[in-house]
C-alpha cells in the first residue's frame, strides 16, 4: 500500500486528480483510514489501475417533468413563447435621457 502522492507520481495523473478518484471510489482496493482528529487518509494498493474516466464535462440526464408526457407519447407540450431582448442596452437608455435633457434646455 502506497500514499496517493507517490500513486499519482507512478500513474502520471495530477495528486488533485487521484484524491478525487479516491473520493469517488474509482481506484480498486484504496482503503480510507479515519484519524482520531476528525480527519481521514488514503492508501493505495501499489498495483492498482489507473481508472478509465472520460474527459470533459459531465452529460445532462434527460429527466422526466412531473405530469409531462413520454418522448414518442401522442400528445405535443406546448412550448413556451420566446421573450424578445431589449436592443437598448442600460448605457443606451442613460445617454438618451441625457441628450433629451441637454435638448430641453
Amino acid at each position: 500500500m502506497i500514499p496517493p502522492k507517490e500513486y499519482a507520481e507512478r500513474a502520471g495523473a495530477k495528486y488533485q486528480t487521484v484524491m478525487l478518484w479516491l473520493r469517488q471510489n474509482l481506484i480498486p482496493g484504496a482503503q480510507k483510514f479515519a484519524l482520531p482528529t476528525g480527519s481521514h487518509y488514503y492508501l493505495v494498493p501499489a498495483d492498482a489501475p489507473k481508472p478509465e474516466t472520460r474527459r470533459g464535462p459531465k452529460l445532462k440526464k434527460e429527466t422526466k417533468r412531473a405530469g409531462a408526457p413520454a418522448i414518442g407519447d401522442s400528445e405535443e407540450v406546448p412550448s413556451k413563447p420566446k421573450r424578445r431582448a431589449s436592443k437598448k442596452t442600460p448605457a443606451k437608455k442613460v445617454m438618451k435621457m441625457i441628450a433629451k435633457k441637454k435638448s430641453k434646455r
